[in-house]
């Protein structure tokens, strides 16, 4: 008797500090960002390949559990830092000394917790920063019935030296296109990309960016070094390539953030075939 109250009791203790590890692990608050600078450099640093980082630009918080941490190196490298809150303290998860937009998502099934991510040195010669989302035009034949799916190019702007860093979610309209995309393709169900699409399929959204200088001509930056450092497997970054003008599908007269207004009378009738089809 006295042993299986022995063996009742080491249970139940072992069932609590099982809860208690859970908890800690996956829903307690993480603690605050620490504040010491230099701290956080040396964290850095243990990590580097050549360049020692010499100074953080900004702490900025992505969601509780996740940081950006734009810096600067001794060789003038403008590079960024990924910060995760995991096994119950701060770590880097991802180290570049390219400060070239990326676009870091948060929860890869969830396109409202992406970031566009970057760190450009405020003495270039840059003077605009414009980003793009792009899914190319697509036909194909399935059970003996053709889809049609229309291009879609969004894109939005920004001014240089004032947004020489940032962590800025998606616009609002390339969430909901994400959204409506992915709904078609599950049959009018919102099953917010599943993860045998994300494993298995081409991602049908790709990423881009343009530089320009003060003239309207477009550049990219010099001092730019691509190298990357993966600490852990807990987040994913994309690259957003560096494309010309004349990648896109027609020139445009303006900047600013919208939905190609050629693309969009162009293909409006095929794009409302092509959603009734998919009904």
């Amino acid at each position: 008797m006295r042993r299986r109250r022995i063996i009742v009791a080491g249970a139940a203790v072992a069932v609590i500090l099982l809860l208690t590890g859970g908890y800690l692990l996956f829903i307690a608050k993480p603690a605050p960002f620490p504040s010491d600078e230099q701290a956080l450099i040396d964290v850095l640093n243990t990590h580097s390949q050549g360049a020692e980082i010499e100074q953080l630009l900004d702490v900025l918080p992505v969601e509780k559990r996740f940081q950006f941490v734009p810096f600067v190196t001794d060789e003038k490298d403008y590079g960024m830092s990924f910060w995760v809150w995991k096994d119950l303290r701060w770590q880097p998860a991802f180290i570049t000394y390219s400060g070239e937009p990326r676009v870091w998502k948060v929860r890869e099934r969830d396109p409202s917790t992406y970031r566009i991510v970057w760190n450009i040195s405020p003495e270039s010669s840059l003077s605009t920063l414009e980003l793009l989302m792009i899914k190319s035009r697509n036909l194909y034949m399935t059970d003996g019935k053709w889809t049609y799916e229309p291009r879609v190019q969004m894109d939005i702007a920004l001014s240089l030296p004032d947004d020489s860093y940032k962590a800025m979610q998606l616009p609002d309209e390339w969430v909901t296109v994400m959204n409506s995309y992915q709904e078609l393709m599950n049959g009018g169900r919102h099953l917010s990309m599943s993860p045998f699409q994300s494993l298995f399929s081409t991602p049908p959204f790709e990423w881009g960016w343009i530089s320009k200088n003060a003239s309207g001509e477009q550049v990219y930056p010099v001092g730019i070094r691509n190298t990357n450092i993966h600490l852990t497997g807990s987040i994913s970054v994309d690259f957003m390539m560096w494309i010309t003008e004349g990648q896109l599908e027609v020139a445009k007269d303006r900047v600013g953030s919208r939905a190609n207004s050629y693309l969009a009378s162009k293909e409006q009738k095929q794009y409302t075939l092509w959603k009734a089809d998919r009904k």
